[in-house]
């Protein structure tokens, strides 16, 4: 989709990877804002506000480039775009966000280690680092006192 039509401009020009990170958080963020403004009612936009009370300087269509970086999604976006997962000779813990769980099965497809652990946080992406920060941080906890023993 939308990253490898920027990767294929980015190569035709001949851009390394740094500036083709740059083009697809900048034009991502100018056509998310685009897209709120045109399709107001979309839910895929639902979590926008929010990150923008996170971080205001995400406010502008076309921020500081330094801004950008603060988008964690449109980073995690642009990592797992082109992230191709494979095996992994140990244990894997995962943590889902309880609204958006259509991709685990096609994960667990792609993504093979010697054990596994699962946490389901609630909510969606957004609102598990925003809303449910101190259920996250119990499971994390959890996390940490079992890999400590």
């Amino acid at each position: 989709g939308f990253y490898r039509a920027t990767r294929l401009f980015a190569d035709l020009l001949r851009r390394d990877q740094a500036q083709q990170t740059r083009w697809f958080l900048r034009s991502r963020h100018a056509l998310r804002h685009l897209y709120q403004k045109i399709c107001p009612w979309d839910s895929r936009f639902d979590d926008f506000d929010q990150l923008l009370r996170i971080e205001p300087g995400l406010k502008a269509m076309l921020p500081a480039e330094a801004m950008l970086y603060a988008d964690y999604i449109g980073i995690l976006t642009h990592v797992e775009a082109r992230y191709r997962p494979g095996y992994y000779p140990g244990k894997v813990t995962y943590f889902w966000a309880r609204d958006e769980l259509a991709a685990v099965k096609a994960w667990h497809k792609e993504a093979q280690s010697d054990a596994m652990e699962e946490y389901i946080v609630p909510g969606t992406h957004m609102t598990s680092v925003t809303e449910h920060t101190a259920i996250l941080g119990q499971y994390l906890s959890q996390c940490l006192q079992k890999a400590s023993l």
